[in-house]
């Protein structure tokens, strides 16, 4: 009684519901290469329904040079024993109804049923993993690659700061001098403004790869955001006092705190609100101002100037990205300033963002835990 249960249980029937509910494609074929049996599975995997495989050559399914060698092989083995892919596995290339081609895990078993021998091939579509496995071989390569570029960068930057800073103080002593003639005067001063971009550029790259390698040294503690707005605020007072820039604090007794390194968060800003009034028209103001968003603390620092065109809105975190802009009455940088911000706020497990409307202005903001005591 109870062996007439199994058997039920494992009808011809039962049996393809079971082979058909399996995630691997599983193929039956018979000597002669002639399809048997052609699952679910092998139906996604391969885009033929099994009445167009079943009675055909598996051959259909194996792409040059595979499908004219299959047969032989098929021969070779029945006449010496001699096994290639059959109880051991390995790689291989399918081939699907529309004819592309994939690369596949082939396991082909071997079963006498009486005096007939059948071959079960158990299919595995690795697509996925080998382009994985592609992914991870170009990264380690790209890993080395910006490791030796930025290793190269860095002692480049080393070897050119020590003379340019020397060209740069020379510079700066000879435009010091009272008796020079106006044209002289003049080239002195253009070439002393073009050694500090310079010595910026060089600066800003060494402190790039100092992020990016992880020798930067971070001090962090809690400290009064009030303090640090007011100290970046005063760092830029005489460069807008000069193009005529009002820089206002919004909120400059807010009384909150963060967690942070205050030196980096300063120099972020200082950055920032240089930006603000570098894009900024005469008699234009900046506005910095604290906000508190649930348990987030955002700095914000607003201009009114023209705004960022959209299409450099999604690039404007990038390397060396500079925004044309006619109007700005000081010397175009580096394009390496927001860079550095963002890697340097990241690394601060903070984040800064901007909105902009063109005609309107701009405001950039950073984004830390608020830090309650």
């Amino acid at each position: 009684m109870k062996e007439d249960t199994h058997s039920s249980i494992l009808s011809p029937q039962n049996l393809q519901a079971i082979l058909d509910t399996t995630v691997d494609s599983i193929v039956t074929i018979n000597e002669g290469g002639i399809v048997l049996a052609f699952n679910k599975a092998s139906e996604r995997m391969f885009g033929y329904q099994k009445e167009e495989v079943i009675g055909n050559n598996v051959t259909l399914l194996m792409p040059e040079p595979y499908s004219s060698e299959h047969d032989a092989y098929m021969q070779d083995y029945i006449r010496t024993g001699r096994k290639k892919i059959i109880g051991i596995g390995r790689e291989a290339v399918a081939k699907r109804k529309d004819g592309s081609v994939f690369p596949v895990d082939l396991a082909v078993g071997e079963v006498f049923i009486g005096s007939t021998r059948l071959f079960t091939g158990i299919i595995c579509d690795i697509t996925a993993r080998k382009k994985s496995d592609v992914i991870e071989k170009e990264n380690i390569y790209l890993d080395a690659e910006l490791k030796a570029k930025g290793e190269y960068v860095s002692m480049l930057s080393h070897e050119l700061r020590t003379p340019i800073t020397s060209v740069c103080g020379t510079l700066e002593l000879l435009a010091a001098e009272e008796n020079l003639a106006d044209k002289v005067r003049e080239l002195i001063t253009i070439a002393h403004r073009n050694s500090k971009r310079l010595v910026t550029l060089i600066n800003q790259t060494l402190d790039i790869e100092k992020i990016r390698s992880g020798r930067t040294i971070f001090e962090k503690r809690p400290f009064l955001v009030d303090l640090i707005v007011q100290e970046a605020m005063i760092a830029v007072q005489e460069i807008a006092r000069s193009l005529d820039v009002q820089l206002v604090n919004a909120t400059p007794s807010s009384g909150v705190q963060i967690f942070s390194d205050s030196s980096r968060v300063v120099q972020v800003l200082i950055n920032l609100i240089h930006n603000a009034v570098k894009f900024s028209p005469a008699q234009g103001v900046v506005t910095l101002s604290i906000q508190v968003m649930g348990e987030k603390l955002r700095i914000c620092v607003q201009d009114e100037g023209r705004g960022i065109p959209e299409e450099f809105q999604k690039e404007i975190f990038s390397p060396f990205l500079q925004i044309p802009n006619n109007n700005s009455r000081i010397a175009g940088g580096t394009g390496l300033g927001l860079y550095i911000c963002k890697t340097m706020i990241e690394q601060l497990e903070g984040s800064i963002g901007f909105t902009s409307r063109l005609g309107e202005g701009t405001t950039f903001y950073l984004e830390f835990p608020l830090y309650i005591v």
